[in-house]
């Protein structure tokens, strides 16, 4: 390279750079933001508990709090509940007993009605790429409904941020995948008792081992990115007369075969430097399960997520609810159309549309259920139709429980069924 070319492709690694930095907000900026947005959502005066902010450690999380707390306090606008000790002490005691840093949302609203709080603010800050996000919701303490819901994807790392854990604990590299929650292992019973169908029994008690999984369907912007393809190319493949059932970046992907999920998961890992979790083709594809890659769930590993992994005092009928509507996009109110992911309420692990919006592929052939104990099932050892989990818009609620099983062929392309992806700990 000559001299001119040097410094041309010098400047325009650095014009890249600003251009990119340029991009990114600190999160001072994101506080802001949000405490903004809140303002224009709510009336003057209204009392509000900030209960807590999930990350990759306890003093991230604290640090992050304290931030909007008090500029929640700064902005004069709300009347700001303090957490006294007791509150504290339950909050430690459940993160405790669920070994995880996620406190539930029926902690979190009980706490905040504890504290006479009209609205609960909690939320999350978490790695996204090279930067980091701030996702932050308003709960009516009153109702449960969501009423407010701010997200910052792009703040960048900096000073303040790196004084938050004096800098090493940060650096040293992310704890849970960005995007993901770290969902710890346990054992629970896997199917339906009672009611459902058949091939939800018999009811047997089942180990997975911990995983990561990610919070939100597959979306058509992520799709994009790993495979190049768009949601209406997809459908074209499929049939280009059929009807698209909600477009744009935040929309979950859909007119995806099993197939292409896989292929997706492994050009994803071999995207972001991981080991590629699958081998062969066709019916032969292999999982290598140590692999530290992008792969589907397993069955078991999708109910166990959709039924809380074992947080929930009880076994709600949907994943997060026994309300459909506060959890599900579904025939009831779907409008016969996906909607952005992360619109409903999350379950108590953070997981978003886990019954509804679109089904969602399992690793797992489709087959009866053995009885017995079992410690991390992979299903049946062949067959016809691949598991399919979670129901979509065109199912009615009972189709969406978090017990109920589908079948489809796995070179189906269907627009009611996408996925989301886990990787292995």
């Amino acid at each position: 390279m000559n001299r001119k070319s040097f410094f041309i492709s010098l400047i325009l690694f650095f014009i890249t750079v600003f251009f990119a930095y340029s991009q990114t907000i600190t999160i001072d900026n994101a506080v802001s933001n949000c405490v903004q947005y809140l303002q224009n959502r709510y009336p003057n005066s209204t009392r509000a508990a900030l209960i807590f902010i999930q990350s990759e450690n306890a003093e991230l999380g604290e640090f992050v709090l304290n931030k909007v707390s008090a500029a929640l306090v700064n902005s004069n606008w709300f009347r700001v509940v303090e957490r006294n000790s007791a509150v504290l002490e339950q909050i430690d005691q459940e993160l405790y007993l669920n070994r995880s840093l996620i406190v539930s949302r029926d902690t979190a609203l009980s706490l905040g009605r504890q504290l006479g709080a009209q609205i609960i603010i909690s939320g999350s800050f978490t790695r996204n790429g090279q930067n980091w996000l701030l996702d932050i919701q308003a709960v009516n303490a009153e109702t449960a409904e969501r009423t407010g819901h701010f997200t910052a994807e792009n703040i960048r790392y900096d000073s303040a941020l790196s004084q938050a854990l004096t800098g090493a604990a940060i650096q040293a590299g992310p704890s849970i995948p960005a995007n993901m929650v770290r969902i710890e292992g346990g054992t629970f019973q896997m199917g339906s008792a009672s009611g459902g169908d058949s091939d939800e029994r018999p009811v047997r008690q089942v180990t997975v081992d911990s995983f990561y999984m990610s919070i939100y369907e597959v979306t058509q912007k992520e799709w994009f990115d790993v495979m190049g393809t768009t949601i209406r190319q997809q459908r074209d493949m499929e049939d280009r007369t059929l009807f698209l059932r909600g477009e744009g970046d935040n929309y979950p992907m859909y007119y995806v075969s099993w197939y292409e999920a896989i292929e997706y998961c492994n050009k994803r890992s071999l995207k972001e430097g991981l080991t590629p979790v699958y081998g062969s083709s066709g019916n032969n594809i292999t999982c290598n399960w140590n692999a530290n890659g992008y792969r589907l769930p397993t069955e078991a590993e999708w109910e166990y997520a959709a039924k809380g992994g074992g947080r929930d005092p009880l076994i709600y009928t949907y994943s997060g609810s026994n309300n459909a509507g506060a959890v599900a996009w579904y025939a009831d109110n779907s409008g016969d159309s996906t909607h952005p992911v992360g619109t409903k309420a999350p379950n108590s692990l953070g997981l978003y549309d886990m019954s509804g919006n679109v089904g969602e592929w399992c690793w797992d052939w489709y087959g009866t259920y053995p009885s017995g104990a079992q410690t991390n099932p992979y299903g049946a050892a062949s067959g016809i139709g691949r598991v399919e989990r979670g129901g979509g818009i065109n199912n009615s609620a009972t189709g969406i429980r978090s017990a109920v099983r589908g079948c489809l062929f796995p070179d189906t392309r269907h627009y009611s069924i996408g996925f989301r992806v886990v990787r292995s700990q």
